[in-house]
């Protein structure tokens, strides 16, 4: 799971067409990252999912580097951004909703831990 940092600033500062030109241009950025069977979406508002099927951990993290890398390596659509990670690995018994809520727990603690990295769960 990756949450731009301080993306109600730039909508705020910018406005909502600048937003959406942000948003189609890093999803179009993050998906050139992304393997044939990895899918990114939307998860809401600046919120995205990158599921990695057969990735292990330390593999998904790797990824979430890759990305931000490519998040902070250059603007998107003429705005610097930074995005934080939240990875996790399905554990035996998970369902969609423990999966994407540990997932959301690392993201939470990469942005308390001051945001612009990856945190693993």
């Amino acid at each position: 799971m990756l949450d731009v940092d301080h993306f109600k600033a730039i909508n705020d500062a910018q406005g909502h067409l600048k937003w959406d030109a942000v948003l189609k241009a890093l999803s179009v950025r993050l998906q050139q990252c992304l393997r044939e069977t990895d899918v990114l979406a939307r998860w809401g508002g600046e919120e995205f999912l990158i599921v990695a099927p057969e990735t292990e951990l330390d593999g998904a993290q790797r990824l979430a580097e890759r990305c931000l890398g490519t998040v902070t390596g250059s603007p998107v659509a003429d705005t610097a951004l930074s995005a934080t990670f939240g990875v996790t690995g399905v554990k035996a018994g998970d369902d969609v909703e423990s999966l994407v809520g540990r997932a959301d727990t690392a993201l939470y603690e990469g942005k308390s831990a001051g945001r612009n990295r990856v945190l693993v769960h």
